[in-house]
């Protein structure tokens, strides 16, 4: 067997795994091969409700301070439920103060003596105001010290036909879905840089790597986040700056109810 025939039997290969997971582990392989194989690390258990969750064993975020944005609801909200678990200290950020509220005093209820009212820190916030990012930035290291991880959550998905959406909404998307999201990061890397270390992580999705139909704009926000912090990883991969980019798949949530659409300011029904 060639070099070249070799290349291309692993690629199928890969493909082949990315497919068979697509149906049956709702995850990236790297995702996966972690959830299987770390042990040590955590386990991923379903509970009653049919929902997985992954529960660490150890003290590694012990102590991390993470600031999670999109963080009243879906996704955001059981990354802190998570997180509370392992002791990590948490920004929640997003528009609803009243919610972010309630998942604050669920994190301190499940958290096991680990935080205290002080170690949440609830910051509301609109992320596309990119001209308070600095300020609300400097609200973080004021409160805790420090930052460890930023993870950019904040987002919304679509459902509309290509030829009927329009610009505006092409804009309104990508303002919230990636230069919200970037402009944050730009401003904790420099941080990161000072300090000589830290983390990212972008919550983008499997239509970032295959396109569905009738989410044209999502889909292209996602690969947007791609392009951007790809680039990042590249950038940082000999430094103590971590990029990690998240892809599920489908999510038991809010997330279609509050999808743009093809026209500005219309609901998803």
């Amino acid at each position: 067997m060639s070099f070249l025939s070799l290349i291309g039997f692993f690629f199928v290969i890969k493909f082949f795994m990315y497919f068979i997971l697509f149906f049956t582990g709702d995850s990236d392989f790297e995702l996966w091969w972690y959830n299987m194989f770390s042990n040590k690390l955590a386990h991923a258990y379903t509970r009653d409700d049919g929902k997985i969750y992954i529960v660490y064993h150890n003290d590694t975020l012990k102590g991390k301070v993470v600031w999670i944005t999109g963080a009243s609801s879906g996704i955001g909200e059981h990354i802190a439920l998570q997180l509370s678990k392992s002791g990590s200290k948490l920004i929640l950020s997003a528009r609803n103060k009243e919610k972010l509220l309630q998942v604050k005093n669920h994190c301190l209820e499940i958290s096991g003596g680990k935080l205290s009212a002080n170690d949440i820190l609830v910051l509301p916030m609109d992320v596309t105001n990119v001209s308070k990012h600095v300020s609300w930035f400097d609200s973080v290291i004021n409160h805790f010290g420090k930052l460890d991880i930023l993870i950019n959550n904040a987002g919304r998905s679509q459902r509309a036909k290509w030829e009927d959406i329009e610009l505006s909404v092409d804009r309104e998307a990508f303002d919230l879905n990636v230069f919200a999201a970037i402009n944050l990061s730009r401003i904790a890397v420099r941080y990161f840089n000072q300090i000589g270390s830290g983390q990212l992580v972008a919550t983008s999705s499997v239509a970032g790597i295959v396109p569905p139909p009738f989410s044209a704009t999502y889909n292209a926000t996602k690969h947007a986040l791609h392009g951007y912090f790809g680039a990042l990883q590249r950038e940082k991969v000999h430094s103590n700056i971590y990029v990690t980019l998240l892809c599920p798949g489908p999510v038991f949530s809010n997330f279609l109810k509050e999808s743009f659409t093809a026209h500005p300011g219309e609901e998803y029904l």
